[in-house]
């Protein structure tokens, strides 16, 4: 399953590979998303977590 973006709790986030508290407290507070390259777009995670992260994480 997919952890969406927009509607992800910190814990789910925090799960991510290489995505501390930190992050997911920045993934949070730049909502919304409307695709998961604003991750890049928006400064929030460097490429190479990105790369580790991308096929985990979704926008609806």
């Amino acid at each position: 399953m997919l952890i969406d973006l927009n509607t992800a709790s910190f814990d789910e986030l925090d799960s991510l590979p290489q995505v501390g508290q930190a992050t997911a407290e920045n993934i949070i507070a730049n909502r919304p998303y409307n695709n998961i390259d604003e991750l890049i777009t928006k400064k929030i995670v460097r490429k190479s977590v990105y790369e580790k992260i991308k096929d985990k994480i979704a926008v609806k």
